[in-house]
């Protein structure tokens, strides 16, 4: 029988290399300053903040983030606040990842603050007021001055209820000269330069007062994301690409304002763009020199109140929706008796009646509708009725195809009532753009008469035996001729 035999084979000793994937830390920053400390000194404290690695340095405000500096090892700034606790987080990211470092500390002077440098705003129920001209870092891609919120863990840190004056000042800045939140707050008095590229005010929030700011050369004047209930008043905008960017907004006025494009036309004065229903009044503002308005949301309804905007030209998003555009002209009314004194009266204005008329709350919801169709006003103590009403209706309908529809509600009839029985009715042609004003005189109105005028036949001013002849005349059928009237109305019993 054979056995198995068995032969021992040496192989050679072989090493198998593998590819790992390399790994890398995320980048490590570190505040310097603020420190955890209190600070009594009522100026600016520095921010200085390092990176192990080059980084783009950012703050997180409302539902954004705000670089204040790019492609840098190193971030510094200042930092303004008030009376109260105070919390600053700062981030940092690149392609290795995000990092950020936060640092408590406490500020236990309560003043008006005197900013003399680009920084961060963080107190609430604080003026804040430029004492010279600021500029950002020439060439430098953060924002100079910035509005801070509110953050969960520290109620005292934001810059809600606060004042910023600007005090006739200016702020130039390559990036942009003011951003942040602007929460039942200011921005007042002063000047912004960009440099061709930059923004003048980029800011979210509501209750927010813009008011006699000028703006040169920017490429946005006045940037709003998620900002409602907001007064935009008195602004100069000049050389700008886009005036004034809305971006998922809700109930903004524009009041009292120039927007004017730069030398070669390629922008738009106003842009509108967001999903959400809106609500944006124009009062008393010029825009020359633009392509037309850019309408990029759902559905919006424009105001057009004595505002010379072209609406013939008007780029159009691919949003589904319905743009109203309602031109405006303002009314006012004086109601005057013989002697110029004013009249308390009624005014009653009804358009041409092309769509039903219904209350004017209602008009306001009804697509094809006049918000102004029907009217019922009182004069105030001077006899006055001051008014908008709409002249047309621009019907912009983003469909596949975009249809544009036209309407006009003029002439209105308007009847004024002054008293139980005077009245004056007349028209109004609005097809103007401008204030119309009118005045009218009413016959004058007659006092109540009392019992002793009533019983004063004969109106010889007293009540005697030759009033009753009167009646007895009258009984007998005797003729009885009159002798005047009476220089009063109706009957009032609780007269002497």
């Amino acid at each position: 029988m054979r056995k198995n035999s068995y032969r021992k084979v040496t192989l050679p000793f072989v090493f198998f290399l593998v590819a790992l994937p390399a790994t890398y830390a995320t980048p490590s920053i570190q505040i310097t300053s603020p420190a955890n400390t209190t600070y009594s000194e009522t100026g600016p404290i520095l921010i200085n903040v390092t990176s192990n690695e080059t980084v783009d340095f950012f703050i997180r405000l409302n539902k954004r983030n705000i670089t204040v500096a790019n492609n840098t090892m190193n971030y510094t700034s200042y930092y303004y606040g008030s009376n109260g606790s105070h919390h600053f987080k700062i981030y940092a990211n690149n392609s290795n990842g995000e990092a950020y470092d936060d640092v408590y500390f406490t500020i236990n002077h309560s003043s008006v603050i005197n900013v003399t440098t680009c920084g961060e705003l963080a107190s609430p129920n604080t003026t804040y007021v430029l004492q010279n001209n600021i500029s950002s870092v020439p060439g430098g891609y953060g924002p100079c001055i910035i509005l801070l919120e509110r953050e969960p863990e520290v109620a005292e840190e934001s810059c809600e209820d606060s004042i910023l004056d600007l005090n006739g000042f200016t702020i130039d800045s390559d990036h942009t000269a003011i951003v942040g939140s602007c929460v039942n707050s200011q921005i007042i008095n002063g000047n912004l330069y960009s440099y061709f590229y930059g923004v003048g005010i980029d800011i979210d929030g509501y209750k927010c007062h813009i008011t006699n700011v000028s703006f040169d050369w920017p490429l946005i004047g006045v940037w709003a994301h998620y900002i409602s209930d907001s007064l935009l008043e008195t602004l100069e905008m000049n050389n700008v690409e886009t005036g004034i960017y809305l971006d998922n907004f809700k109930n903004i006025m524009v009041k009292n304002t120039s927007i004017n494009s730069r030398p070669i036309p390629q922008g738009v004065a106003v842009k509108v763009f967001g999903e959400s229903a809106a609500t944006l009044n124009i009062e008393n503002t010029n825009a020359t020199g633009f392509l037309g308005l850019w309408l990029g949301t759902n559905y919006v309804d424009i105001f057009l109140k004595n505002a010379k905007i072209n609406t013939d030209d008007f780029i159009t998003e691919e949003l589904p929706g319905t743009t109203r555009i309602f031109t405006m002209h303002r009314l006012i009314l004086h109601v005057t008796d013989g002697q110029g004194n004013g009249v308390p009266a009624s005014v009653e204005i009804v358009d041409n009646g092309i769509f039903p008329r219904t209350d004017e709350e209602r008009n306001q919801y009804t697509l094809k509708s006049n918000p102004t169709g029907r009217l019922f006003l009182a004069t105030d103590e001077n006899g006055t009725v001051d008014k908008w009403i709409a002249q047309k209706l621009k019907l912009i309908t983003i469909r596949s195809p975009q249809v544009t529809e036209e309407y006009s509600f003029g002439n209105y009839t308007f009847i004024i009532r002054a008293g139980s029985s005077v009245n004056e009715t007349g028209q109004i042609n609005v097809d103007i753009n401008s204030t119309l004003e009118l005045n009218f005189t009413m016959p004058p109105l007659l006092p109540d008469c009392t019992i002793t005028q009533l019983l004063d036949l004969n109106n010889d001013g007293s009540v005697s035996i030759q009033d009753a002849v009167f009646v007895l005349r009258k009984i007998v059928g005797l003729p009885v001729s009159s002798t005047g009237k009476k220089n009063c109305n109706a009957l009032n019993l609780f007269a002497g």
